[in-house]
C-alpha cells in the first residue's frame, strides 16, 4: 500500500461509511485487489501462540507466492536484537524501558520494515507500537500521550494496515506458559494483575480503532485461529 495512504501525516483514517463499508476496510480490500503489500502486526499477551500462528501465516503467504518479510519488536537486526536482550532480562525504571522500545523500534523500522513495504512486499510483524501502548501504557502506567508521541516519532507516524490481536483468558495463557518449560524472562514473570492491565489495553485498542484491530481468540484449536486470521487477511 501507498505510504501517502498508511502514514498520518497526511490526515486521519476516516470511518466514513461507504455502501455500508468503512474506508479502512476498503483500503485493504483496493490492496488486495491491486496485488499491494499489507503491514500486518500479531499482538496479544505472553502465551496466546503468536509464534505458532506467525509460522501457520508465513506458509500460507508463501503458498499463495506473496512476497513478505517477517520480523519481530523488539529485534529485527543486530542493534534491536542486542536491545531485546537488555530489555526482556534487565529491571529498569518503566520510562526507561519505554525509551528502549521506542530506541529499537525506530532502528527496526526504518532498517526493516520501511524499506520492505517501498519494496512493496509484505510485512509481517510480532508486535509493534500497539505493544507500548498495552504494556508499558496500561501494564506499566507509563502516560498514553508520552507513548503515542514516540511511537509517532519512531515509526514515522506509520500504523499498520491490520493488526491481529490473540486473545485468551489469563489462568489458560499462564498454563501456556508453565508447560512450555523453559525459563521464563522478565515479562513472563509479572503476575496476574500486570496481564489483567495489558489485555485491557489491547481490547481497548481494538474498541478504538475497530477496522485496523481485530480480537481473535486464540482458545480455539490452531487451525481454526489460523482460518480466522486468513479470513480477517482475505489474502
Amino acid at each position: 500500500m501507498c505510504t501517502n495512504i498508511r502514514h498520518q501525516d497526511t490526515g486521519p483514517t476516516l470511518l466514513l461509511p461507504i455502501n455500508g463499508i468503512h474506508l479502512a476496510t476498503l483500503i485493504i480490500y483496493i490492496s488486495l485487489i491491486m496485488n499491494k503489500n499489507l503491514f500486518i502486526t500479531i499482538e496479544g499477551i505472553e502465551g496466546v501462540g503468536k509464534t505458532t500462528q506467525i509460522k501457520l501465516l508465513e506458509a500460507y503467504l508463501k503458498g499463495k507466492g506473496i512476497s513478505f518479510i517477517s520480523t519481530r519488536e523488539p529485534g529485527g537486526t543486530q542493534v534491536c536484537e542486542k536491545i531485546r536482550n537488555i530489555l526482556l532480562h534487565d529491571e529498569m525504571d518503566p520510562v526507561t524501558e519505554l525509551m528502549l522500545y521506542e530506541a529499537a523500534r525506530a532502528e527496526h523500522f526504518s532498517t526493516v520494515i520501511e524499506p520492505a513495504l517501498k519494496d512493496n512486499r509484505t510485512v509481517i510483524c510480532d508486535r509493534f507500537a500497539d505493544a507500548s501502548i498495552a504494556y508499558q501504557g496500561y501494564g506499566r502506567g507509563v502516560d498514553i500521550k508520552l507513548i503515542e508521541t514516540l511511537n509517532e516519532i519512531a515509526t514515522k507516524q506509520t500504523k499498520p494496515d491490520l493488526t491481529i490481536v490473540l486473545d485468551m483468558d489469563l489462568d489458560q495463557a499462564s498454563e501456556r506458559l508453565r508447560k512450555r518449560g523453559t525459563e521464563p524472562d522478565k515479562f513472563e514473570r509479572l503476575d496476574k494483575e500486570f496481564y489483567k492491565k495489558v489485555r485491557k489495553g489491547y481490547l481497548d485498542l481494538a474498541v478504538k480503532e475497530p477496522e485496523r484491530v481485530k480480537i481473535i481468540n486464540s482458545l480455539q484449536s490452531i487451525e481454526k485461529v489460523h482460518q480466522d486470521i486468513v479470513s480477517v487477511i482475505k489474502y
